[in-house]
């Protein structure tokens, strides 16, 4: 699936995770992140 977040277009499935992985997700999200490993 694609993943939009505010009308901004993030990229498909692994580009989701490697967005939270690396923090990014949460910050577009506007929430704190506390980085976990494990999905």
């Amino acid at each position: 699936p694609q993943v939009f977040i505010n009308g901004k277009h993030l990229g498909g499935s692994d580009d989701t995770i490697e967005a939270y992985q690396s923090g990014e997700l949460a910050k577009l999200l506007g929430i704190a992140s506390s980085h976990q490993t494990e999905l």
